[in-house]
């Protein structure tokens, strides 16, 4: 038998070597395509991290911008800021818990060289003896660090530092300044800085100006600059409040550097996160440069070897493994074939025995394979196809013994094949003799399902061969690839969100949407907890196919079947809740059914938390059941983490907005009425004047109408602060029908209101307001089931006739009010200059009362009480009277009103009580009768002084006996903090002291603190007694005080008795006591003394 050739042996070897090498080669590249891939993912993902990470500094940097924003407004809202209120204000932010890494709040005063002793020796004056500038030297301007909070060791180092003399903290500070707004400085040694623990800082500034001045120019911010109100950093410690609570892995796996401006010198470096060694061996950088405030900084990243550990090669190395392994026996099938006929026409040619050993030898070969191989005939026309082989690999991977297939069509073995795309390759092969490559594809059937890779060729003698491998297990891991690759661009798109978000309800909105559309979710929802007692949890957002699903359920975070579900779990535990299979997991048992219609098959609850507390919950659906793995599931929790440090981020940005709209508010408005306050009114004033300046006289007069309620005392004090408060608003509601909207109306204080009209009316113009609002108070105010009529003493000045400027013409429609007061009260006056002179008159007598006090210059006189039968002195009545040196005797009436209006009546009326109580025990001494003093209390004296312990020492150091004072309490007293009032009373009475009503009738008369009070008197007041004998009310007035007095076993006094006809009438009418001019008028203490002696002249 011929031999072949060494040619044709040298061919039939060369194919299977090409067939093997490239197998190897084809694997070679698949291999390294998929280490590259996961290359670029972990590269995609520390760009993402930096891109978070760069994101989340300017975020930060932003809140801490506000906490500057709001110290402005403090400065805003108030005249002057002391430091015991800048410190309860920063101490108010709790700076280290909200803001951690921020040193301190400060402000930094701007003042000329001439204001510079005036400032040190102010602060010096404050408790800080060693103050001084720093650093020292003449210059045309300075600042100065003033306050700085927390005032603790670190920050006391840069009390005094004039911070506008270093240069980098200088061009922040003048960027601010014209600029008007915040900017941060460059690097620098902070003045808190010592030896240890040296980092570097940098300063945010934020200008103040002065109120009312023109800030719409550079020149004009120059000119207005108040100072600035600034925040010192130490790097390190901000970075380390950035990267802990929020970024935890970054630190491990990053590393980090910032530098000042563009460079990325290391004269330049500001933070480091790690060493520079780690730097220089990093395989890549990444450069980032940003802006904060206008001002440059440069952001290096680069991976650590703890993030380049998360590399995931395993793929590439199964791919690799297979492809060795497979190509092998691939190419020594293609040897076999191409000498299979040599070969067998050899051993033909020599021993029958040794053809069976070559063939037992293929056959092991072929059994032993570690690809899976089955050879099929096809039939004649090609459309279907019989096992005629089928090897030991193929069953275990396909799962059924050879037994069963061997001689079957393909497709009655496997059902599945028909739709897998296997039958028509082969089909297509069958007939050209092409071979082909199936693409990766499932297959499934009652026994057997995988990813399967499969190749197709056709033998010679026309049989088909199938080799086919289990890439499951590769497959997968690509899954799980590219969903950890999608749930990081979710986490990089929400991130984004979270960023530009300024909104809380339409962040959660486009999380949820982004979590469907981007991460292919079926559904997603956000919802809250409720604190309340049935611990419900309440969505607030949703994306997907949702299909009233939220509508349906009920869902708590009790311990009840309805809180043991993913989303109650998750917020009761604080964990992550993973249902991989809605129709088997018992956790889903109240919602099953509504979520299986709606074609969900996985959920995933995560817990909303930041800085320990649970906010609620985002919850997944997947339209997969166990959809979720590990590695999703933790980039899942990052990304609930982010959106509740996202959630507590917009909230403390609201309450900081809320807070800086408060303190606008409260720099402008009243907050009990809403009205304008005197800041808003000056303001409206300014505005409305230069207006009238430039009409010169076709604007119309511009008035200011000063307004005082008349009474407002009595009901506050009488029916307490709530009610005086609500008849307040209700005053305004009546002013606001009165007033146009283009006037204003403001608050001053208390019961004072301001009307500025501003322009377009004469003086009748003016006149007309003022009686509309007198018309309108006729009225009674209902408030809280009282009905209570007021009214209000209305003072007007007019510009430019009684002053040109804001408080000169406050000053003199405040005057006039004065004026209307004393004509009766509810009524109207315009300024005159007689009323200023008035007004200089009382503040010349006001300023004289000290001095008269001390200098012995009030006097008493006294004035007989007779009784009305007997004629018989019972008692007298101590008046004050005011013996001046220079101007003689003063009127009562000229200054006591003046004293109760600055209050000196309080200190006045104590010495009226020791000096009445002093005289009586003279009078007991000399050997006269026991008799009644009545001294009159001051309603303010009441309030302000301490009447008991006045009374009690009185009596003590003087000796008289507690019967022999009576104290004239006037009705208004008894309305005053009632029951305060009542105690103190009591307690008078219990000392033995005798009480009166004085003016009983004139007031608001009660009978309620009649009957609450051991009351020994009432006083028929002069008026009373003077119309009695010409008018039939008076007279029963008169007649009815005395039937209630002794109907209620008092004595009854009338005051102000002149004739014989008036005493008549009321001894007539049973009045006990009587006094006036008929008996004596008031005289000093010896003329009265010698009264008391000889007793009363007989009268004609």
């Amino acid at each position: 038998m011929t031999m072949p050739s060494s040619p044709s042996r040298f061919r039939k070897l060369l194919i299977p070597v090409l067939i093997f090498m490239s197998g190897v080669a084809i694997t070679w590249f698949v291999q390294d395509a998929l280490r590259e891939h996961a290359k670029a993912t972990l590269r995609e993902e520390f760009s993402f991290r930096v891109d978070e990470l760069v994101g989340n500094i300017r975020g930060r940097l932003a809140s801490y911008e506000e906490v500057l924003w709001g110290t402005a407004g403090l400065f805003a809202a108030s005249h002057v800021v002391e430091r015991g209120g800048f410190r309860a204000y920063v101490r108010m932010l709790k700076l280290e818990s909200t803001y951690p890494g921020i040193q301190g709040v400060g402000f930094a005063q701007w003042m000329a060289a001439e204001d510079k002793a005036d400032h040190v020796q102010a602060v010096r004056a404050e408790g800080f003896p060693d103050y001084d500038l720093r650093p020292p030297g003449e210059r045309e301007w300075y600042s100065s660090i003033l306050y700085l909070e927390p005032f603790d060791w670190r920050n006391q180092r840069a009390f005094g530092y004039d911070m506008y003399t270093e240069a980098v903290r200088r061009t922040a500070m003048e960027r601010a300044r014209d600029e008007g707004g915040t900017t941060i400085s460059g690097r620098v040694r902070l003045m808190q800085e010592t030896e240890r623990d040296v980092q570097s800082g940098f300063l945010m500034y934020l200008p103040l100006y002065r109120p009312g001045m023109s800030v719409d120019t550079v020149d004009g911010r120059r000119a207005a600059l108040l100072g600035w109100v600034y925040a010192p950093f130490r790097m390190d410690d901000l970075m380390s409040g950035i990267l802990g609570s929020h970024f935890g892995e970054t630190g491990a796996g990053l590393g980090l550097e910032i530098y000042d401006g563009r460079g990325t010198g290391r004269d330049a470096l500001m933070f480091e996160s790690a060493g520079a060694a780690d730097g220089a061996r990093a395989r890549y950088r990444i450069e980032r440069p940003i802006e904060i405030f206008g001002h440059p900084w440069t952001v290096v990243a680069y991976p650590l070897p703890a993030f380049d550990a998360r590399l995931r090669t395993d793929a590439a190395d199964l791919i690799l493994t297979l492809g060795v392994l497979g190509s092998a026996p691939l190419a020594w099938v293609a040897w076999l074939t191409l000498t299979a006929r040599a070969r067998a026409l050899a051993m033909a040619g020599r021993m029958t025995d040794e053809l069976r050993r070559s063939e037992a030898k293929q056959t092991a070969l072929f059994e032993n394979m570690g690809s899976a191989l089955a050879v099929f005939r096809a039939s004649a026309d090609g459309r279907d196809f019989y096992f005629r082989a089928f090897n030991r690999a193929a069953e275990r991977i396909d799962r059924i013994p050879r037994g069963e297939v061997l001689g079957r069509r393909l497709q009655d073995v496997f059902a599945g094949v028909a739709g897998s795309g296997l039958l028509d390759m082969m089909r297509r092969v069958w007939l050209s003799g092409t071979p082909e490559a199936c693409p990766v594809s499932f297959y499934a059937d009652e026994r057997v399902s995988g990813w399967r890779e499969r190749f197709v060729y056709k033998l010679p003698d026309g049989d088909i061969v199938v080799t086919f491998g289990d890439v499951t297990a590769r497959k997968e891991a690509q899954l799980v690839q590219e969903k950890l690759n999608r749930a990081l661009r979710l986490l990089s798109d929400c991130n984004t969100a979270l960023v530009h978000a300024d909104d809380e309800y339409r962040l959660l909105v486009e999380v949820c949407r982004l979590i469907v559309e981007r991460g292919g979710y079926l559904m997603a929802w956000v919802g809250y907890v409720d604190a309340g007692a049935g611990k419900t949890v309440r969505p607030i957002a949703q994306s997907g196919h949702e299909a009233g699903y939220l509508d349906d359920i009920h869902v708590t975070w009790d311990e009840s079947q309805h809180g043991r579900g993913p989303v109650g779990t998750a917020i009761r535990t604080g964990r992550t809740a993973v249902i991989q299979n809605v129709l088997t997991d018992p956790q889903m048992a109240p919602w099953r059914e509504a979520a299986l219609e709606r074609g969900y098959q996985a959920a995933l609850a995560l817990p909303l938390i930041c800085e320990g507390t649970t906010l609620g919950a985002l919850t997944l659906y997947s339209r997969d059941a166990h959809a979720f793995n590990p590695d999703e599931v933790g980039l899942l929790e990052e990304m609930a983490s982010d959106l509740a440090f996202g959630i507590v981020t917009l909230r403390t940005r609201a309450e900081h907005a809320a807070a800086k709209e408060k303190v606008a508010f409260l720099a402008s408005y009243d907050t009990l009425t809403g009205l304008p306050n005197r800041l808003l009114l000056r303001d409206r004033f300014e505005h409305a004047a230069l207006i009238a300046d430039k009409e010169q006289g076709g604007y119309g007069l511009l008035a200011m109408m000063y307004l005082d309620l008349d009474n407002f005392q009595h009901v506050n004090e009488g029916l307490g602060h709530d009610v005086g408060d609500r008849l307040l608003v209700g005053a305004v509601e009546y002013l606001r029908r009165c007033v146009p909207e283009t006037d204003t109306i403001a608050r001053l204080s208390g019961d004072e209101f301001v009307v500025l009209l501003s322009g377009g009316r004469d003086l009748a113009g003016i006149a007309a307001v003022a009686n509309a609002i007198r018309d309108a108070f006729a009225e009674p105010l209902a408030v809280d089931g009282h009905l209570l009529t007021t009214s209000f003493s209305i003072g007007i000045s007019v510009f430019p006739h009684d002053g040109r400027d804001f408080d000169t013409l406050l000053k003199r429609a405040d005057t006039a009010v004065h004026s209307a007061k004393e004509s009766g009260r509810n009524t109207f006056r315009f300024y005159t200059r007689e009323m200023n002179a008035d007004v200089v008159e009382r503040m010349r007598l006001t300023g004289m009362f000290p001095g008269a006090l001390r200098n012995r210059e009030f006097v008493l006189h006294y004035q007989p009480q007779v009784h009305a039968a007997t004629g018989r002195i019972v008692g007298v009545e101590a008046l004050l009277r005011w013996q001046h040196p220079a101007e003689g005797l003063i009127s009562p009436g000229r200054f006591i009103p003046m004293a109760e209006q600055s209050g000196h009546i309080v200190a006045i009326g104590e010495w009226v009580i020791l000096e009445a109580c002093r005289q009586g025990r003279a009078w007991l001494e000399r050997g006269g009768a026991p008799l009644v003093i009545a001294v009159n209390l001051s309603a303010l004296q009441f309030k302000r002084g301490d009447v008991l312990e006045t009374v009690t020492a009185a009596l003590r150091d003087s000796g008289l006996p507690p019967h022999c004072l009576e104290l004239e309490l006037t009705e208004s007293i008894l309305l005053q903090d009632v029951d305060t009032t009542m105690k103190t009373l009591h307690a008078l009475k219990a000392l033995g002291v005798k009480l009166s009503i004085d003016d009983f009738g004139t007031g608001y008369s009660s009978l309620a603190y009649l009957k609450r009070l051991a009351v020994d008197k009432l006083k028929i007041d002069q008026s009373f007694v003077r119309d009695m004998l010409t008018d039939a009310d008076g007279a029963s007035i008169v007649k009815a005080i005395i039937q209630l007095g002794h109907t209620l076993q008092l004595t009854v006094i009338a005051e102000g008795v002149e004739t014989e006809a008036q005493l008549a009438f009321l001894g007539g009418s049973g009045c006990d006591e009587v006094q006036g001019y008929l008996f004596s008028r008031p005289v000093p203490a010896a003329a009265c003394g010698d009264l008391l002696a000889a007793g009363l002249p007989k009268r004609a």
